[in-house]
């Protein structure tokens, strides 16, 4: 996809087939800088439906466990189904081929690069069961010694500690290998115990990363400009080399950033993907989304120089939070909650944290994310309409993105999950993500990340006094790269967009002389706002 080509996701599941579109659209930036076609991104969609997927393929990539019953019936179905003259290819959970084929002259169990591969983590796997070294100096002695960025065991946890198991069980049952320091040692100290790698919030060879592996480092650098803009970087666009998982994940920088883009400072560092910030009475307030698939989310106050940073949210509480803002005269928080399906409001210390909206569709007390279209994005507040609005931005382009809003005081006899206040002011959005509203103009603004050519856009709406829409949504500006973050300079007439793809766009208040302040092709720019 990030190479200019149009693909399909084919899954027996709708909730993997969400959280596919969902990283992708993501994490298509980041990956879209390696492209060597020179084209833009091409377009993604998922189905549970094979035959749909299949039409018009001209390459099938099969991608199922490493079972090869499983593999044989799926490629008999692909066979059937699949255009006559449409390459099918086998997936590898080892390594990548980057579609450079190599080759074997001889028939043989694996690919030729997964047999060696086979060989190195049967040998790790004997290492660790045997208790003569640990994952992380087998690791770094691999790393040092061939001066490569990954270490075979992160690599099995990158894969699947599961998936290395079954891999495994193949050699054993055709060579009649013993057991007991692969398969058997992995099954009794990780897999019965839930351990399947990074994709279980339980961890793997590796633990799960925790919130203080890496602490934030505040600086001890000058205050910058007087007047300036706040931004968030979740680091992922930054080289990948020779950082572990844990250093990856705690790759975000909260950034002051000069109204002209020419200078900066780092505020914060080695934070766990942060999202959503806004400031009050001298103080910033930010969040971090944590592992996506760990109820590990944070948030985090800091004074403007650095110094005194709190977590004034720790871990454990709110799943996902993203964008956050503030109602200046109550002093209150307002959070949204991705995973968490749910926003979340609090007093400026982090006290008094209570549920204002649930949108869950399963058990309130759940530990496994929500539903792709229940899940709450973006997040704002109108204290003289007496209301705040979310956004949740359904499946990733797929144009069934919405806009609510409820009253700030809470309904008498009512729960966050059932009351009757909320009011759906939009939807069938292309993919709505950030809010922000003008007061003086009763105006409400929001960023959309969807699908060109009515997705990547900054949008505005004129709301009644009552909060709904007097008017159909206005593009006010387009072209952006996954926009993201949004600010509005009202005394200025400036509104300050971000977006995934590294920069930090502005425009006037009705869309015109839109340019870019900063383009960073190593940042990741989420949240941000004015100081």
């Amino acid at each position: 996809m990030t190479q200019g080509y149009n693909v399909v996701i084919r899954d027996i599941t709708q909730k993997q087939c969400d959280e596919a579109l969902q990283y992708i659209s993501e994490n298509v930036a980041a990956f879209a800088t390696k492209a060597t076609t020179g084209r833009s991104p091409g377009t993604i969609s998922a189905t549970l439906d094979l035959e749909d997927a299949l039409q018009g393929a001209w390459i099938v990539f099969e991608c199922v466990p490493e079972i090869l019953e499983l593999k044989i019936d799926t490629f008999a179905e692909l066979e059937r189904l699949a255009p006559r003259d449409c390459i099918l290819a086998s997936n590898s959970s080892s390594y990548k081929s980057s579609l450079s084929p190599y080759i074997a002259v001889k028939e043989s169990t694996g690919f030729i690069f997964n047999r060696i591969w086979a060989a190195i983590k049967r040998e790790c796997l004997m290492v660790l069961a045997e208790g003569v070294s640990t994952p992380e100096q087998l690791d770094k002695a691999w790393m040092e010694i061939l001066g490569c960025s990954f270490g075979p065991c992160m690599s099995m946890d990158s894969v699947g500690l599961d998936t290395v198991a079954l891999i495994e069980k193949h050699y054993i049952k055709e060579r009649g290998l013993g057991s007991e320091f692969t398969v058997d040692y992995l099954q009794k100290q990780y897999l019965d115990h839930g351990k399947l790698g990074m994709k279980s919030d339980k961890g793997g060879l590796y633990p799960r990363v925790q919130p203080k592996v890496v602490p934030a480092v505040p600086t001890t650098a000058a205050p910058g400009p007087e007047k300036g803009l706040v931004v968030l970087d979740m680091g992922l666009g930054q080289s990948l080399a020779r950082k572990g998982p844990a250093e990856i994940v705690y790759s975000g920088r909260l950034l002051e950033v000069s109204l002209d883009g020419k200078t900066q400072r780092i505020i914060s560092k080695n934070l766990p993907l942060p999202d959503g910030v806004d400031t009050c009475d001298n103080k910033l307030y930010y969040t971090n989304m944590g592992v996506p698939s760990q109820n590990d989310g944070s948030v985090v106050s800091v004074n403007l120089d650095g110094t005194g940073s709190t977590t004034i949210v720790p871990p454990g509480t709110i799943y996902t939070p993203k964008q956050i803002s503030i109602d200046q005269i109550a002093k209150k928080l307002y959070i949204a909650d991705r995973e968490g399906c749910r926003i979340w409001r609090s007093n400026t210390d982090g006290s008094d944290l209570e549920i204002i909206i649930d949108t869950n569709t399963l058990p309130t007390e759940r530990t496994t994310p929500g539903d792709i279209m229940s899940q709450c994005v973006g997040v704002t507040v109108a204290p003289r309409l007496g209301k705040f609005f979310w956004t949740q931005k359904g499946p990733s382009k797929g144009n069934l993105g919405r806009i609510f809003s409820a009253n700030i005081n809470f309904p008498a006899s009512c729960t966050a999950l059932d009351r009757e206040d909320i009011c759906t002011i939009a939807d069938k959005l292309p993919e709505c993500i950030d809010l922000d509203y003008v007061e003086a103009s009763n105006t409400l603004y929001w960023t959309d990340r969807g699908e060109v050519p009515f997705g990547n856009c900054l949008y505005k709406a004129q709301l009644n006094d009552q909060g709904r829409m007097a008017e159909k949504p206005q593009i006010l500006a387009q072209n952006y790269n996954e926009a993201i973050g949004l600010k509005i300079d009202a005394e200025n007439d400036v509104i300050y967009v971000t977006d995934l793809g590294g920069s930090i766009w502005r425009c006037g208040m009705d869309g015109s002389d839109k340019r870019k302040v900063l383009d960073e092709q190593t940042s990741c720019f989420t949240g941000l706002t004015l100081v």
